[in-house]
């Protein structure tokens, strides 16, 4: 049995938020949008990891302690690490990488704090001497990455620590929140309805959709309870809640969809729905509304009127909307009746 050994990786944790190195500084920054926020506002943070093009390695990078939060709990939103990317930082070319995103929704006022925590990295470094030993077969797989491409070149994992960045959480006013506020904080919303399709027969379904969007953390929206009296029947509802962080912060869309039957002829009326918030932009309280739709249902199949006769009390009139049972043929003579007995009991059988 044979053991093959691979070279030793030396880690060096520097708490500081930078490690400087004779090719440039490596730090790791986390940054927070907005710094100052009301309580139920989605906040967003991004945490990136910045290495010098001249020292950046084969690319892997992993966590030592993972980012946390002092009193609230960060929630990864989107992709986590996603590629590197070239920007010029201080005239000097660098390599970046988001290795975090997150959502912070704080839901008490004070002050808080945001832990980076601390990312790993391998990064290059000048071998001293030369390695002269006979290579293997497996050399080119137990290797450092960087000993075959960059000759005299070995990699090094580094880490680094990030600072942590504070942010202010306000309370919302209480004397202006006006009755029905959803608890959303956010700015720019915008609500619209729309459907499947605008002329139908009675009893015929459709779906009915009412998307919500804007900036902010829309995702905790309630479904609307839609007031339709007796000309709609709802047979089912469902959210389709969905957010994406740019450099503006969270941005969010809520897709709420029913499946409806309208149940009278005519124009009827799904009337606008409105949606209460709170706008992080202008401070005060607004809000989003739909435009009511209005749609031409035509007259389906006739109902049927039948007079039960049969039960304890008097007679009752039933209707019959369409027919759950389609005959082949409802004229034939020669059927054969219910009472009759067996086939095999009958004389034409044998």
């Amino acid at each position: 049995r044979k053991m093959y050994t691979g070279n030793a990786v030396t880690l060096t944790v520097l708490k500081s938020g930078t490690k400087k190195t004779s090719g440039g500084t490596i730090r790791l920054e986390a940054t927070v949008i907005p710094e100052q926020a009301w309580v139920g506002q989605a906040i967003a943070v991004v945490v990136r990891l910045y290495v010098p093009r001249s020292l950046i390695g084969n690319g892997r990078w992993g966590w030592v302690e993972k980012p946390s939060g002092k009193g609230f709990l960060p929630e990864p939103l989107g992709e986590q690490g996603g590629e590197w990317k070239l920007a010029s930082i201080g005239g000097q070319p660098t390599m970046v990488l988001d290795v975090g995103r997150y959502v912070v929704t704080p839901t008490q006022p004070g002050k808080y704090r945001f832990l980076p925590g601390t990312a790993k990295v391998v990064v290059r470094v000048p071998r001293k001497t030369p390695r002269r030993r006979r290579r293997g077969f497996f050399d080119s797989f137990f290797d450092d990455d960087f000993d075959s491409f960059f000759g005299h070149i070995r990699g090094k994992e580094v880490a680094v620590g990030g600072e942590p960045v504070e942010f202010t959480v306000r309370s919302l006013p209480e004397a202006s929140k006006p009755a029905g506020f959803s608890n959303i904080c956010a700015a720019s919303i915008e609500a619209r309805a729309g459907v499947s399709r605008i002329k139908l027969k009675e009893n015929e379904s459709l779906t009915y959709k009412i998307t919500v969007e804007g900036q902010g953390d829309l995702r905790a929206l309630k479904t609307p309870k839609l007031e339709l009296g007796d000309s709609f029947r709802v047979f089912e509802s469902k959210s389709h809640p969905s957010a994406v962080l740019d450099e503006s912060g969270v941005r969010s869309r809520t897709v709420f969809e029913y499946v409806l039957v309208p149940t009278n002829a005519g124009k009827l009326t799904l009337p606008a729905v409105t949606f209460v918030y709170f706008d992080t932009v202008l401070k005060t309280y607004r809000k989003a509304t739909t435009k009511a739709v209005v749609l031409d249902v035509v007259p389906g199949e006739q109902e049927e009127v039948v007079t039960v006769t049969n039960l304890p009390s008097r007679g009752h009139l039933v209707k019959l909307r369409g027919r759950d049972i389609n005959y082949i043929r409802e004229d034939r003579r020669d059927a054969i009746p219910l009472s009759a007995p067996p086939l095999h009991r009958r004389a034409e059988y044998w």
